[in-house]
């Protein structure tokens, strides 16, 4: 009989045996649980870049600094492991589709954005579809199509994430990442953020920001800028929560602008009439069963946002997700 050794990623728990009248095993049943040790994980990490090829050298920096200008590229609910199926979307996406169509797309955003010193690299949440083996999400417990095991997922995003950085650093002197937290990838976004600042360690250009907060704000000059994924606080609270919280920057800017995400479709929620502008992205993903049938319309897209120190938004880039 087979060894009582479980499926990869699963624990034994009980074994059961049916015998005959003689004593010989008929029939065995192996029970198990999903099971994730730190050394699981660590050992997918490590594999999520098996054969991709980075530059032998780093990136030189590019030659036009133009430092009084920063670029954000908030890359939203990319869903990375979401499926789903022609026939009953209208579209077929999953993990390689995903990967090729949205590596191409954020490419095409660096080239089509202007120049600038700093790029930050902004996932606003759900960069994961699933936050575990359990194809739910974490708090509704709303049921996941799922191209893979959870192990697989985050090989692909991590391998996405570090094409993406690679990819700002040809434009960009430097380049600061933050994952946020989203509602289906809460604890997901936290791996991949710890990842991202373990591969690029040793590079002087790149700063991967592992602050564990929901929120993210960063001010640039009289610039002040923030992000949460939008699970949470809505968009008409975030005004206050900018200037309660970080009273200080709120102070010294002049041009404050707040970007959302969860939504998946563009609005500008919050006018610059109170004091900063609020405005949610589109999500560079195709829906899945629950989201096509609820019946959400939206384009799919990816945007880059160039600031000046002086005078805030300065110029914005977008291109299509095909």
């Amino acid at each position: 009989m087979a060894a009582d050794i479980p499926i990869p990623g699963h624990r034994l728990r009980a074994t059961s045996l049916l015998l005959d009248g003689e004593g010989n095993e008929k029939l065995r049943w192996i029970k198990a649980d999903a099971h994730f040790s730190v050394t699981d994980i660590i050992q997918e990490c490590k594999a999520a870049l098996v054969g991709y090829k980075p530059p032998k050298h780093l990136v030189k920096p590019p030659q036009d600094k133009q430092e009084d200008t920063l670029t954000l590229y908030p890359v939203s609910d990319m869903h990375i492991g979401l499926r789903s199926w022609h026939r009953e979307t209208g579209v077929d996406w999953d993990l390689n589709i995903a990967e090729t169509e949205i590596g191409a797309a954020f490419e095409r955003l660096v080239v089509a954005s202007p120049p600038s010193s700093i790029a930050v690299v902004l996932g606003g949440g759900d960069q994961m579809h699933s936050n575990n083996n359990e194809n739910v999400t974490p708090i509704s417990k709303h049921i996941l199509q799922v191209d893979g095991r959870y192990q697989k997922v985050l090989e692909y995003t991590c391998r996405i994430f570090v094409r993406m950085i690679y990819t700002a650093l040809l434009k960009h002197k430097t380049v600061i990442v933050r994952t946020l937290g989203g509602n289906h990838d809460p604890e997901a976004s936290i791996a991949l953020a710890l990842y991202l600042h373990a591969y690029f360690r040793l590079d002087s250009r790149v700063t991967v920001d592992t602050d564990a907060s929901m929120y993210w704000w960063y001010r640039h000059g009289k610039t002040f800028l923030g992000a949460t994924h939008g699970h949470a606080a809505k968009p008409a609270q975030m005004p206050a929560i900018m200037a309660s919280r970080r009273a200080k920057d709120w102070g010294a800017s002049e041009h404050r602008f707040i970007h959302m995400f969860h939504l998946h479709h563009a609005a500008k929620a919050v006018t610059e009439g109170g004091g900063c502008v609020v405005e949610t992205h589109q999500a560079p993903v195709a829906q899945d069963a629950w989201s096509f049938g609820s019946g959400f319309l939206s384009q799919r897209s990816l945007s880059a946002i160039t600031y000046s120190k002086k005078y805030g938004e300065i110029a914005r880039s977008r291109v299509v997700v095909q």
